[in-house]
């Protein structure tokens, strides 16, 4: 190859490269790079002790034009290449191939090292220039969506000040984004959620413990009233890991919070009357009753049951039981203070949490004051009417461990409350005493199941006398039982257990079926017929039993239908009057005759009495043991007495203890009597005898063998 060949291809193509390359970099690269900040604007030199700053540009214009002009005079003189190669030009000398070879290696060499730089500074300048178009264009989507974003999108200072606010700020808070640009989001805020706020959202971010939070609270719209939004706060931060901002999106979930907040009220709140549910009420007695067993707070319960309340729900019907019950929650909360919690146990059972009250006087205060706006009466379906209640009170105690404790002995007071006769309070403090009580009922109620099986009832006969002879007329069976360890019971200590437990049915049965069968026994054994009244006590729940009606039947034969009285009291006509009027009927056609038990201290209507088929009144032991006494009580004698007479019934007086009394009321016009004046209840075989020799009717001689 010739050793032009050589200088073109291998010297003068790498010159015309790094002449290029020293242009671009004078003409463009360094002009642009210089703009974006890649290069200084001024470049220091220093010739000797005297230092400058040129301008970087002009600079490489000087350098890139001289480079030029040196490589390109250079690559055009051939002979001066020689020369400056220390070759002859016209001549080939020896090893010229390799120096041309090491040249055009240098050649090339130079223009790569050149060119990478360039090409690298040149991509790198153009990075920069796009970096703000890309940004601007980003920039402008971003705002692009948050304009039309329903969402409220804003940017603000880390202390919280608005610094960009989307257009949707006047939808949601009626605000135009320009009034909210550097206002204090804190003025905004409802005063209940700003701690909150401070604390579980802005401390976080500022601290840096968290990158990003998400918060509810409320937030004032312009005409006043508050929203609730979700905010999902981030950070903003520098390359350097800074703060510099805050970025929200917040969203309007104000009608999903009034969803969630009916959901949690109907959760803890009794739907009927408004009130605090069971559940709300035992949250909130747990954390009292924890207080209290660190000696850090007071609380008492009132447990409220109003008294026959079924009777009004099925004489009336459930939509007026229901007002009842509304209004009955109304008074309640009227007469309690705004810290006490009023709550619907369940049925028609309530309950008042009275926190900071530690005394039994003061929380026997607050029921009393409960009982007197409760005694008023009831506006139901256009009628009057007062309902009782019994209150049962409990104070808290260090020693409770939760609410069910507590609840346990507020219950057990109502029940002693209940219990008292009427005239007394309605309302009873529990004590030590009563969990004994409520020990022995329910060992009570266990052993009761077991009593028919074992044999264990027994029957007692009280003689109902004719006071016009003395001649014993009939006699009234009193259910007995014989418990193995606490001897024999009296019916008021059991009878109220049977009732609450369903068994009442079948023992009234059962004294009804051994009654009738023990006035045969005695007239087998006398050897005459007795013509005997047997006066068996009949249940509230017999008659509510579909069934009571034909299981009585059962027992009889036509002789025995006359013998049997079954006696009613006056409220079971308060309770249901059609279905007792419908049982008294079909069996009063059967043969069996009907009292009415304890007439004059019940509820009942006479009109309603005036169309059953009652055969006796029962004049109440109260009124005849007062009769000398009070004139009140010989008044009410005389009235049932005149009463019985309009319906065509005979009489009988409870609780004859003396011969005057006897005189008296026998005097009046009374057909019969009963008492311990005539005899205590007897057994079986001390009744039979005094059915077979008869007794002088004087106290004290008749055995009690009850």
């Amino acid at each position: 190859m010739s050793v032009h060949a050589w200088h073109l291809g291998g010297v003068v193509v790498p010159y015309v490269l790094i002449a290029t390359a020293l242009w671009g970099l004078s003409s463009g690269a360094v002009k642009d790079a210089v703009r974006v900040g890649s290069l200084p604007a001024r470049t220091p030199l220093r010739l000797g002790r005297l230092r400058l700053a040129v301008p970087t540009v002009p600079l490489a214009y000087v350098f890139g034009f001289g480079a030029v002009a040196f490589i390109y005079g250079c690559a055009l003189d051939r002979n001066h290449l020689g020369v400056m190669i220390g070759a002859d030009p016209h001549a080939v000398a020896p090893g010229a191939d390799a120096f041309l070879y090491g040249l055009a290696a240098a050649s090339w060499l130079s223009a790569s090292l050149l060119l990478g730089p360039y090409r690298w500074l040149r991509r790198r300048t153009r990075e920069l220039l796009a970096a703000p178009v890309a940004r601007d264009a980003a920039e402008a989507r971003y705002r692009l969506l948050a304009v039309h974003l329903t969402d409220l999108v804003a940017h603000h200072h880390p202390d919280g000040r608005y610094e960009w606010v989307s257009a949707s700020s006047e939808a949601l808070l009626g605000y135009r984004p320009e009034e909210l640009v550097g206002r204090d989001p804190y003025d905004l805020f409802h005063p209940e959620d700003v701690e909150r706020i401070r604390t579980e959202s802005h401390d976080l971010l500022l601290d840096g413990r968290q990158r990003s939070t998400l918060i509810r609270y409320r937030i004032r719209h312009r005409d006043g009233h508050y929203l609730w939004f979700e905010s999902l706060t981030e950070t903003l931060r520098d390359e350097g890991d800074q703060l510099v901002g805050l970025q929200v999106m917040s969203r309007d979930v104000t009608e999903r919070q009034a969803i969630e907040d009916e959901l949690r009220r109907r959760a803890h709140h009794d739907a009927m009357t408004g009130l605090a549910n069971r559940a709300l009420f035992t949250l909130r007695l747990d954390a009292l009753v924890e207080r209290a067993r660190t000696g850090d707070g007071a609380f008492a319960v009132l447990y409220l049951d109003l008294d026959r309340f079924k009777v009004i729900n099925d004489t009336m019907g459930h939509s007026v039981g229901d007002d009842l019950l509304v209004q009955f929650a109304d008074r309640i909360r009227q007469t309690t203070r705004w810290r006490d919690t009023v709550a619907r146990i369940g049925g028609d059972e309530f309950a008042v949490l009275l926190e900071g009250v530690g005394s039994e006087a003061a929380a026997v205060e607050a029921a009393a004051r409960i009982e007197r706006a409760l005694r008023v009466p009831f506006d139901l379906a256009g009628t009057q009417r007062t309902v009782a209640v019994s209150i049962g009170v409990a104070l808290g105690r260090p020693d409770h461990t939760g609410s069910g404790d507590v609840l346990r002995e507020a219950d057990l007071a109502t029940y002693e409350a209940k219990g008292r006769a009427e005239g007394g309070p309605a309302w009873a403090v529990f004590s030590p005493a009563l969990r004994e009580a409520r020990d022995r009922r329910l060992r009570l109620e266990a052993d009761l199941d077991r009593a028919v099986d074992r044999d264990e009832l027994r029957v007692a006969y009280q003689p109902i006398v004719s006071l016009d002879t003395g001649r014993i007329h009939g006699v009234e069976a009193l259910l007995r039982w014989a418990h193995p360890e606490l001897g024999l019971l009296a019916p008021d200590t059991f009878i109220s257990i049977a009732e609450e437990t369903g068994r009442i049915a079948d023992l009234d049965h059962w004294v009804m079926a051994e009654g009738l069968a023990q006035v045969g026994r005695w007239e087998a054994s006398l050897g005459r017929s007795l013509d005997l009244t047997l006066a068996v006590n009949c249940s509230a729940y017999d008659l509510q039993d579909p069934q009571f009606a034909d299981r009585v039947r059962t027992l009889l034969d036509a002789d025995r239908s006359r013998q049997l009285v079954v006696e009613i009291t006056e409220s079971l006509l308060v309770d249901d009057p059609q279905r007792v009027a419908d049982v008294m009927t079909s069996l009063s056609e059967h043969g069996v005759r009907f009292a009415m038990d304890d007439f004059g201290t019940g509820y009942s209507s006479l009109s309603v009495i005036h169309t059953l088929p009652v055969h006796k009144v029962k004049v109440d032991r109260a009124f005849v043991q007062r009769m000398h006494e009070d004139q009140a009580a010989f008044g009410m004698v005389q009235t049932v007495l005149g009463f019985a007479r309009t319906l065509g019934a005979r009489v009988v007086a409870e609780g004859i203890e003396t011969p005057e009394q006897w005189a008296d009321l026998r005097d009046l016009g009374c057909d019969y009597g009963q008492g311990y004046h005539f005899a205590r209840p007897l057994s079986a075989d001390a009744m039979e005898g005094l059915l077979r020799d008869g007794a002088p009717w004087v106290i004290g001689t008749a055995a009690d063998s009850a």
